[in-house]
């Protein structure tokens, strides 16, 4: 960065919220009012974890990364058909908050 000011305003940007507060505009969505424990167990589910590992890896139990999961669908407002896939809708969701778009695994 070759300007100090545009540096200074990023990082106060960057600092004023959360990044799982952020939408891809910047400002505060007030439904993305996510914890950084619902972030992580939104990761994980986009990198393909299924609820027995990602409880693993959080020291949590299968159920409470199945209810974990439930509250995400209904925080983030997700539509959910009888043909949508809850996984994908939440990894879309992940990667939308986070702003790029999803890696296809080789």
């Amino acid at each position: 960065v070759g300007d100090p000011a545009t540096l200074e305003a990023s990082v106060q940007e960057v600092c004023s919220a959360p990044l799982a507060e952020r939408s891809l505009s910047g400002s505060i969505d007030p439904k993305r009012r996510l914890s950084d424990n619902q972030v992580e167990i939104m990761r994980l589910v986009a990198e393909g974890y299924s609820n027995a590992e990602i409880a693993r890896r959080r020291t949590l139990t299968e159920p409470a990364v199945a209810k974990a999961v439930a509250r995400l669908v209904k925080q983030l407002e997700l539509d959910v058909g009888d043909n949508d896939n809850v996984r994908v809708l939440i990894t879309r969701a992940y990667y939308d908050l986070i702003g790029t778009s999803a890696v296809r695994r080789e």
